[in-house]
């Protein structure tokens, strides 16, 4: 009953955050929606984002070239997207830099196995192994 449940929270998270890109058929981590999901430019965006960082200092040397996105737009896809709590990788509670956007970048490389979640899972995380985060990814993200 308990998988059942969760599978159907999945896919409403799914369904109401394909609102946040104009084209539905994007990944919702394509950020810079250049209709590709990169670490060198999306999962950079993410990470910057959760630093601190915006305006040019946020997009600089991290948007693809055939991207017509700037510095606002992008800021405004990734407040939605942190508002919507989906980036919260570990399922700590809290979406963080070095936890969350770090595992994404991570996975987004190929890192898989220990090498995906060394140094990164907390006590607090419920998702613990690689196999759950690659899961949580794939799912959440429609890879």
């Amino acid at each position: 009953m308990l998988f059942i449940n969760i599978k159907k929270i999945l896919f409403l998270m799914l369904l109401s955050f394909f609102s946040l890109h104009a084209n539905p058929n994007a990944s919702l981590l394509d950020i810079d929606q250049d209709g590709k999901v990169l670490q060198e430019t999306d999962a950079t965006l993410i990470m910057r984002y959760l630093l601190g960082f915006r305006g040019d200092k946020l997009i600089e040397k991290a948007l693809s070239s055939s991207t017509e996105q700037n510095s606002s737009t992008i800021e405004a896809t990734l407040s939605k997207l942190l508002s919507s709590k989906v980036l919260d990788i570990d399922g700590d509670g809290e979406i963080k830099a070095f936890q969350d956007a770090l595992l994404l970048s991570r996975w987004l490389i190929g890192m898989r196995g220990n090498d995906l979640i060394r140094g990164i899972i907390r006590k607090k995380s419920s998702r613990k192994s690689s196999k759950e985060i690659s899961n949580y990814i794939k799912i959440t993200f429609a890879f």
